[in-house]
């Protein structure tokens, strides 16, 4: 449970700090593996989700998910 929370954390994290501009200087390569950890990051949440729409745990994981993808541009119902 609190390892899922961990985790939903963690990816906030990531997402939030991906749509922040970038910084100048940084390499294409280093700016396309960026955009590919967030992509793994969005699938793997998707993965997790359950057939009611929720998260595992409380419904706190659930609103921290969804951020998540809010922040990401997901809008995929």
């Amino acid at each position: 449970m609190i390892d899922v929370v961990r985790k939903c954390i963690l990816l906030l994290c990531l997402f939030i700090a991906g749509r922040l501009p970038a910084q100048t200087g940084l390499g294409e390569s280093l700016l396309l593996e960026g955009r590919m950890a967030m992509s793994r990051a969005e699938q793997y949440l998707l993965a997790g989700q359950s057939a009611d729409g929720s998260w595992h745990g409380s419904l706190a994981t659930t609103a921290q998910a969804v951020m998540a993808l809010a922040n990401a541009g997901y809008t995929d119902s």
